[in-house]
């Protein structure tokens, strides 16, 4: 529902600005192929349109044209975004790697009741991350036995 008031509130103002015909084609829209809310409007207008994968959560998304195309308007280079993604998906997943010790460190401490997580950036550029981080964070364990721990204050502001 969100999503969808923001696009009405932004259409608006795209139409009271550039006028009907340059809004639509300033307007882009993700949805998906059949389903979507926008779909329907996204063919008659002719918007251009990008696609949500079926198979991708939420929480996930943001590989996604849902979160790539709002990065790529914010000017941000998506490819390099993409890059190390895919370097991370590549990376030593092995008990060699790290990967894996850290998993099962965070998971056995959580088992002792210690829920708390710390995680320090010094790249200023990183600071919407930690904003992610803690939404992924917080939807991933807010749905089990953690989900009565209150969110820690935001010391990165």
């Amino acid at each position: 529902m969100e999503p969808l008031i923001a696009y009405a509130v932004l259409k608006d103002a795209l139409i009271r600005r550039y006028g009907a015909e340059e809004a639509d084609r300033r307007i882009y829209v993700v949805t998906d192929w059949d389903k979507g809310d926008l779909r329907p409007e996204a063919e008659e207008k002719g918007y251009t349109s990008f696609v949500i994968p079926d198979d991708i959560g939420g929480r996930y998304s943001v590989l996604t044209p849902v979160g790539l195309l709002p990065i790529a308007a914010a000017g941000l280079n998506i490819r390099a975004l993409l890059k190390g993604a895919g370097i991370m998906q590549n990376a030593d997943w092995s008990a060699n790697g790290g990967l894996l010790d850290y998993a099962a460190a965070r998971l056995l401490l959580q088992a002792e009741g210690r829920v708390l997580e710390v995680f320090e950036f010094f790249e200023y550029n990183l600071r919407y991350f930690d904003e992610w981080l803690k939404q992924l964070f917080g939807e991933t364990e807010g749905k089990d036995e953690y989900s009565d721990v209150a969110e820690p204050p935001n010391m990165m502001k």
